[in-house]
């Protein structure tokens, strides 16, 4: 069975395999010739719709209307986000242990 490395809390495994494809001729050649490209506002849309988190510039200014534009997301699909209940950890406030 093959040796898994452990990622330092600082980056993520998709950072990991960037950095891999990057370095490795091999790899390399053959996303060259698979023609893959990754397609970040068609990720970041389907993150949206499906309620994942996303950091918050993809959720207003510039690349929110690129979404929009470039991708088959609505305004709809921002909503969830934009619910002030979304925004809040608690349903009720902290009480100190009380009911």
């Amino acid at each position: 069975m093959g040796e898994f490395k452990k990622v330092s809390g600082k980056s993520t495994s998709w950072d990991a395999h960037v950095r891999r494809a990057s370095s490795s001729p091999i790899i390399a050649a053959e996303y060259k010739r698979s023609g893959w490209k990754l397609d970040t506002h068609k990720v970041m849309a389907n993150r949206i719709k499906n309620g994942e988190g996303v950091g918050h510039y993809w959720l207003e200014g510039k690349l929110k209307q690129e979404l929009l534009d470039m991708t088959d997301i609505t305004e709809n699909d921002f909503k969830k986000y934009l619910d002030p209940a979304a925004q809040t950890q608690y349903v009720k406030p902290y009480n100190n242990g009380e009911k």
